[in-house]
């Protein structure tokens, strides 16, 4: 019998109260109990998420340098056994909300999208009135001017004096 055979036959007789290798004693959790990521993995999570959005969206580093992955895993070590003491399972709810996730992961890469191409047309739009302005620069500097503009042409004869 092959390694995975011997693997194929082990994985037909675990049952819920199959004990885990390693951990005697101990049943595997169903999937409905499945343990979630812990409070302090959450907030670092969320804090990082929050990181990338701000940065993205604003433009701040210094939300970048601040609130790098080791203040937000401090941050969630601190904030995380506060939300242990009342019971509140922000890790639970972190991983049955794909939504969220999608928001972290795509919100900060489509924000800083949307800025690069504002920033590009606003270029583009600075570039083309620079533009305007040498051509209309350029076309004063060759443009003819009528005489009469810089002369006083024909002269105009002085208003005779009546008296």
């Amino acid at each position: 019998m092959s390694d995975l055979d011997q693997i194929a036959a082990q994985a037909d007789n675990i049952t819920p109260e199959t004990p885990v290798a390693g951990q005697p004693g101990q049943a595997v959790p169903a999937p409905d109990q499945a343990p979630g990521m812990s409070n302090a993995d959450a907030v670092a999570m969320l804090l990082e998420g929050a990181r990338e959005f701000l940065g993205q969206a604003f433009g701040l580093a210094s939300v970048k340098n601040s609130l790098n992955e080791a203040n937000a895993k401090l941050c969630g070590q601190a904030i995380g056994p506060v939300l242990d003491k009342y019971g509140v399972s922000l890790g639970g709810k972190v991983d049955n909300m794909p939504e969220l996730g999608a928001a972290l992961v795509a919100g900060p890469i489509l924000v800083g999208a949307y800025r690069l191409a504002m920033e590009e047309l606003k270029q583009r739009a600075l570039s083309k009135q620079l533009e305007q302005q040498r051509q209309g620069q350029a076309t004063q500097q060759h443009q003819v001017v009528p005489m009469s503009e810089v002369y006083d042409y024909p002269p105009h004869a002085p208003a005779a004096a009546h008296g």
